[in-house]
């Protein structure tokens, strides 16, 4: 096999993950629920949702850790997924 035909195959085994990953939805909640965000496997911010009264119960600062609390716990599962994808196309975890 030749190289260009490797590198043809890679390409579109990253084309497949990135369409892939970019249809995938994942969720981090903090504040037992009071904030929500929701990523796609690529991490960009979908949605942020707030439970109601959660804007009138905390501070600016409060909510603003929650959110980061949020994105990140979602972060996380997105890199999860990520792998578990790489997996199933047979390659190796590090590899993300």
């Amino acid at each position: 096999m030749k190289i260009q035909d490797l590198l043809k195959q890679a390409q579109k085994a990253q084309q497949s993950l990135q369409e892939q990953l970019s249809r995938l939805v994942v969720e981090g909640r903090a504040g037992g629920g009071a904030v929500v965000v929701r990523l796609n496997g690529l991490k960009e911010l979908q949605d942020v949702a707030f439970a109601p009264g959660a804007l009138a119960e905390a501070d600016a600062e409060l909510l603003a850790e929650m959110v980061k609390v949020a994105w990140e716990e979602a972060a996380r599962e997105a890199d999860a997924k990520a792998k578990g994808l790489l997996a199933s196309m047979g390659l190796p975890g590090g590899f993300f």
